[in-house]
């Protein structure tokens, strides 16, 4: 047959960081949801993987292929592997996830909070259509950055609540 002799396309393999974090996101809350360990474990195992080889030297690259880091992480990248870290401690209550989504909220501020305009400074490095409160196919960032540092119900003991933008 002619479909056999074709070429086949190629295969796009990278390991784009947000669009992880939003698997990372569902199979925590499913895991809880629906009481399935072997969702949590697949989450907890996907947030290891983002937290240590996609965020070499400290820093989060948004891709990963072939075993190498890509450029550095866009604001999307980081809002919505914040959020996602929230939910796995949510399901999970294991602190060293909360300890290293307040890690992150740090970095996401330090990197991205523009404090003359508010907002990110660092729009210029996203696709225009990835901006701050800007959703198309994704979640925008800015929404996922938002509900990611809105107070939580009890989730920290010394009451200041989620990860928070610096003042």
């Amino acid at each position: 047959r002619a479909c056999r002799r074709r070429p086949r396309p190629a295969r796009d393999d990278k390991r784009i960081c947000s669009w992880n974090a939003l698997m990372l996101h569902a199979l925590a809350e499913a895991g809880a949801a629906f009481e399935r360990s072997d969702y949590l474990e697949r989450a907890r195992a996907l947030a290891r993987f983002l937290l240590g080889p996609m965020r070499p030297h400290g820093e989060l690259v948004r891709t990963w292929k072939d075993g190498q880091p890509g450029v550095a992480a866009f604001l999307s990248d980081y809002a919505h592997l914040l959020e996602a870290l929230i939910a796995l401690y949510e399901a999970t209550f294991e602190a060293r996830w909360l300890d290293a989504a307040t890690d992150l909220a740090t970095a996401l501020a330090e990197r991205f909070h523009d404090r003359e305009r508010g907002g990110d400074e660092d729009r210029r490095r996203e696709a225009p259509e990835h901006g701050w409160f800007h959703g198309h196919l994704t979640p925008a960032a800015g929404g996922a950055g938002c509900r990611a540092l809105r107070p939580p119900l009890g989730a920290t003991s010394d009451r200041t609540g989620r990860p928070a933008l610096p003042r």
